[in-house]
């Protein structure tokens, strides 16, 4: 009786063990359930969270020509613009890093992205491609591993990513890579500087083709960390949807990886409309939406800009973001990401406040001397930045129609486009040495919209040089692309033999 007794008693202290382990593990359950539901509502399905984005990270930009910031110093380049507005508005030690590479298509975005991140280790990634998919052929070796991530993890998982990404990485986070990754880097950044010619550097367009075939070419790029990508480009061109369907293939792959790594991926809109742009930019959102990731679209600031200051203060003639456009695309991405808790900072600047007392630029030119007696040694020009400066010379004022469709070479298209201006000056050998000489070459104009142009008075010499007149003139162009932008009035140089 006493021992039937023991063995009853003796299975009430398990059952109500088993009952609060239950309790405890119901408990736990619904504790992490009540916390992914409150991270999905405080970040409006985003990402992360502020507690874990808060300190010094490194923000990796991939990219295109977009993300590089074509025509533009790398100063004013999106990314370069966003770092400084993180260092001047509450995280002062971020670094933010700009991998993007003109032309490059969604497939190549995929294919780096992984040894980016091991390398940066960031916090986050802004990606923003698929426009050159729409002229480019994607390989057959397109394909990248990856390794099954979920398409839409946990928010508490995407923290715990966070976490491990901001603190898991031994030291500071963005500091320089091994002494043999440095070394590599280093004679990376010496080859780089053998691919680009030097009127390609002055256009902050550094690109050079390697090796061409039938239906293809190799070419190579320097990046704006001194770095050398390359990568085959095979020529033609896809339907829209098929191009669309490999923008959301190759960008859902891309934040699978960027999950796989800890890091935040977030997917950026061309600010730009029409065109290839509207395709590509449903894409990338649909991308965004079935990812659950952060999508920065800037097209309503563009479009107020645009009513407030004209296209022309956003965009070059071929729909490139301008130093301004750009200055307002990054104010757009910090404030997305402040939003989305990514990024800790005291306060956003408006984004249209760049626009604030902005008119349109007008050229202007002097001459400037150096100790080479009375003869001038530079003509000085002032526009915008980004564009191309060209000094042009003949022995007489005039009227000359031109198309100047790549830097320093007319000999493509003769032909100038509806509403070029002509050039103030007379057609003669001079000036046709001009147009297609290398000591006439185009000068990218700096972030602070000047440029000075040297007057080559050796080649003035070597082309009917000697006693007279000469007159020069400063064409604006859009460098390597065209067309003539502006055309300033001819002056009056001292003779060259003076």
């Amino acid at each position: 009786m006493l021992g039937g007794m023991g063995r009853a008693g003796s299975g009430k202290p398990r059952a109500r063990w088993g009952s609060r382990a239950l309790a405890i593990a119901m408990f736990l359950a619904l504790s992490l359930l009540a916390l992914e539901g409150a991270l999905r509502v405080a970040s409006l399905f985003v990402e992360g969270s502020r507690a874990g984005a808060a300190g010094n990270a490194e923000i990796l930009c991939q990219g295109d020509s977009f993300t590089f910031g074509l025509f533009l110093p790398p100063e004013a380049a999106y990314p370069a613009r966003l770092q400084g507005l993180l260092h001047a508005n509450g995280e002062p030690g971020t670094r933010v890093v700009n991998a993007g590479i003109p032309s490059k298509p969604t497939w190549i975005v995929k294919k780096e992205l992984r040894e980016d991140l091991r390398r940066w280790k960031p916090r986050a990634v802004l990606l923003l491609a698929g426009v050159a998919d729409r002229w480019r052929q994607r390989p057959d070796d397109h394909a990248v591993e990856v390794r099954g991530a979920a398409p839409r993890p946990w928010r508490i998982v995407s923290a715990w990513q966070l976490l491990v990404a901001r603190w898991g990485a031994s030291g500071e986070a963005g500091t320089s890579a091994d002494p043999g990754q440095q070394g590599a880097m280093d004679q990376a950044a010496a080859e780089s500087a053998q691919l680009v010619d030097d009127r390609g550097i002055t256009n902050w367009m550094p690109s050079t083709v390697v090796k061409s075939r039938p239906g293809a070419q190799e070419v190579r790029f320097r990046d704006r960390d001194g770095g050398v990508r390359g990568f085959d480009i095979l020529h033609g061109a896809p339907s829209v949807e098929e191009a669309s369907a490999w923008i959301e293939e190759d960008m859902t792959t891309a934040v699978s990886i960027a999950r796989e790594e800890g890091v935040i991926p977030v997917l950026l809109a061309y600010p730009a409309r029409g065109g290839p742009f509207d395709p590509a930019n449903a894409a990338l959102q649909r991308v965004a939406e079935q990812a659950g990731v952060v999508f920065i679209d800037a097209r309503p600031e563009f479009l107020l800009g645009m009513q407030q200051a004209g296209k022309d203060a956003l965009f070059f003639p071929d729909m490139h973001p301008t130093d301004a456009g750009c200055a307002i695309l990054s104010r757009v991405v910090l404030r997305e990401l402040a939003s989305a808790g990514l990024v800790d900072v005291a306060r956003v600047p408006a984004p249209l406040e760049v626009l604030d007392g902005w008119v349109a630029p007008s050229l202007s030119v002097a001459l400037e001397k150096a100790p080479l007696g009375a003869r001038p040694s530079h003509v000085r020009v002032e526009y915008a930045s980004g564009f191309g400066s060209v000094l042009l010379l003949a022995r007489a004022r005039g009227e000359t129609a031109v198309g100047f469709p790549r830097q320093g070479d007319m000999r493509r298209r003769q032909v100038p486009r509806k509403g070029e201006p002509s050039l103030p000056l007379e057609h003669d050998a001079l000036l046709a040495a001009t147009l297609v000489g290398n000591e006439f070459r185009t000068v990218t104009l700096g972030a602070d919209g000047s440029a000075l142009l040297p007057i080559p008075w050796d080649a003035v010499d070597e082309n009917g040089g000697g006693g007279g007149e000469l007159y020069a003139a400063v064409a604006i162009v859009l460098p390597r692309v065209g067309p003539v932008i502006a055309v300033s009035e001819a002056f009056a140089l001292p003779p060259a033999n003076e």
